[in-house]
């Protein structure tokens, strides 16, 4: 879209002013931010992944991925309130927060089982309203991977073997 009196011209070809008026582009197609505990993965280098305490004290790292797109009905919109930076101010932030509001609800067994698709749902819909008042359109999210502190993946093997030497 265009800055500088020509806003609210669609896609293709428009006629700019030189030294008067400058384009600013944005890709209206569904874009990925991602995320993740893996270094390789997401937009931020290193451990990314969203991390949360559950309902009973566990702490959960919960990688994601957040599929959106600018509102092409509201780019005039998006560039004077936000900018193209809307990644940075948006995204992320509103991503990381809700995902750890909702997680904060369950317990840890049910993070990793039975609700982690309600808790996905929760995510997406929260999402959808936030980015929805920022001019822009959630796609869906995926609750990627879970994963939880090694302390608690110890007492979980502890209780295993436990059953086991009972059951003998």
């Amino acid at each position: 879209n265009l800055t500088g009196g020509l806003s609210g011209r669609g896609e293709g070809l428009t006629l700019l002013l030189p030294f008067t008026q400058s384009a600013t582009i944005y890709d209206v197609r569904t874009q990925t931010y991602t995320m993740s505990k893996l270094t390789s993965e997401g937009q931020v280098r290193g451990d990314d992944s969203v991390q949360s305490l559950t309902s009973d004290g566990q702490q959960v790292d919960v990688d994601i991925s957040i599929l959106f797109h600018p509102d092409p009905n509201k780019i005039v919109e998006l560039h004077r309130l936000i900018g193209p930076d809307y990644e940075a101010k948006i995204v992320r932030p509103a991503g990381r927060s809700v995902t750890r509001t909702s997680v904060s609800k369950y317990a840890v067994i049910d993070v990793y089982g039975a609700k982690r698709l309600e808790i996905q749902n929760e995510v997406a819909n929260e999402l959808r309203s936030l980015f929805e008042k920022s001019n822009l359109i959630l796609d869906s999210l995926l609750v990627r991977n879970v994963d939880f502190s090694s302390e608690f993946k110890s007492a979980i093997e502890q209780k295993q073997i436990a059953q086991q030497e009972a059951e003998r």
